[in-house]
């Protein structure tokens, strides 16, 4: 396709390089540490991160504590000073067996 409008041609061109002057222009902002865009969070947004933070932080905590936990009862295991208690296991069988015996 030929096109013989030099005035539209020229128009292209000006554009063309209006268009790089910008983005050389914008370039050179941001090397030069000028901000050239924002992001600004609403105040319902930044109270659900620090709510949803809160929650993340709450769901750890179960989890370290059952970790200490076991750690604890992985030494008292390997250095012998666990006891089982014989008594409460013989009470638990006998509440299962009775409510299974039931259902």
């Amino acid at each position: 396709m030929r096109i013989n409008n030099s005035q539209y041609l020229q128009n292209i061109s000006q554009l063309y390089k209006q268009q790089l002057k910008e983005t050389d222009s914008g370039q050179r902002q941001a090397a030069s540490g000028k901000k050239t865009d924002e992001l600004a969070l609403s105040r319902d947004l930044r109270d659900f991160q620090l709510a949803n933070q809160a929650l993340q932080t709450l769901l750890a905590q179960p989890q370290n504590q059952a970790k200490s936990k076991l750690e604890a009862l992985k030494e008292a295991v390997q250095s012998g000073a666990y006891e089982v208690n014989a008594q409460a296991i013989a009470e638990r069988m006998a509440v299962e067996n009775f409510w299974s015996a039931k259902l």
